[in-house]
């Protein structure tokens, strides 16, 4: 793992690209893609599109080869300031073997996606260093007919303009501490699924000392027990030194299945480590930004989970 390095903040007025990763929802969704360039230039900046958001390959966005250039585009182009993720999919793992690390290092720039990208974002993260965004994407956050929740709002562009302070996270009534304790680590994660295609890779993180964050959307709890049971056959959990599982959406057990928390005593349940669930921090409507890369705590006696340094320069 490289030294951790973070992006200049977002300027007042700056430029944000917007490229495709995985799926053709820009395609898809026109009418929500394009609500959502507008939510963003109504903040005051200006958006460039890369080519990737206009293309349609089956289930992906043109070529992987198209949409890596579209980011490395994005990423070396002096007057952006930003990249934020036109949505999800299922794929992003296929431009792992183009990321060219270079480019990232040389122009190290807030990059801001979740679901099926957070496999890249920690893939930039472990490869180059940078501190990379799990947050909202255009078409389904940005997208909708409000625009960001005012909760989803206020912890996005404070964290990434570096206006907000440095705090914990306002808890909600749905936190739970399935396991109790403390802990202290920077963040890594993202959807559980995706982050499962970099277990034997050369792209996976070193997990070791971090806090891992997951979240999932549609897999029954004999999906997600599979995942978690790689990763703990991986040795992943071995070194972790917390986790926090978002408010999963539709994951409820099959017939007769297992519910999450039988899931987690049976897989990490002699594991010693806290772990917070229910955190709004993935397909939610609500949902944190969360700075991966960024050294954070976490506190079951005080019910916190905070970072404890900015997430841009």
């Amino acid at each position: 793992m490289r030294q951790v390095t973070r992006a200049p903040r977002l300027p007042r007025g700056g430029v944000i690209g917007i490229v495709s990763v995985s799926a053709p929802e820009a395609v898809a969704e026109p009418e929500r893609f394009r609500r959502g360039i507008a939510t963003i230039e109504a903040e005051g900046y200006r958006t460039r599109t890369g080519p990737s958001t206009s293309r349609c390959n089956g289930y992906l966005s043109g070529d992987e080869r198209l949409m890596a250039e579209d980011l490395h585009r994005l990423i070396a182009d002096p007057e952006i300031a930003a990249v934020i993720c036109a949505g999800g999919g299922t794929n992003a793992n296929r431009l792992l073997r183009h990321i060219d690390s270079q480019v990232i290092i040389d122009n190290p720039k807030i990059i801001v996606g979740m679901s099926n990208p957070s496999v890249l974002l920690n893939a930039i993260y472990a490869s180059t260093g940078l501190v990379t965004f799990h947050g909202p994407t255009v078409v389904w956050n940005f997208g909708e007919a409000d625009g960001l929740t005012p909760r989803t709002y206020a912890h996005f562009w404070p964290l990434i303009t570096g206006t907000g302070q440095v705090k914990p996270f306002p808890a909600t009534p749905n936190w739970k501490w399935w396991k109790r304790g403390t802990a202290r680590g920077r963040l890594i994660g993202g959807n559980l699924a995706s982050l499962e295609g970099l277990l034997g890779t050369q792209w996976a993180p070193d997990w070791k000392g971090h806090i891992l964050f997951w979240e999932d959307i549609a897999k029954p709890t004999n999906i997600l027990d599979r995942c978690l049971t790689h990763f703990r056959d991986a040795g992943v959990f071995d070194g972790i030194a917390g986790m926090i599982v978002g408010e999963l959406v539709a994951c409820d057990p099959p017939a007769g299945g297992q519910t999450l928390e039988a899931v987690l005593h049976d897989v990490v349940g002699d594991l010693d480590f806290p772990i917070l669930c229910n955190v709004d921090l993935g397909h939610t409507a609500d949902k944190l930004t969360l700075p991966i890369g960024c050294e954070a705590i976490l506190d079951s006696e005080k019910n916190t989970f905070s970072l404890i340094e900015p997430a841009v320069q």
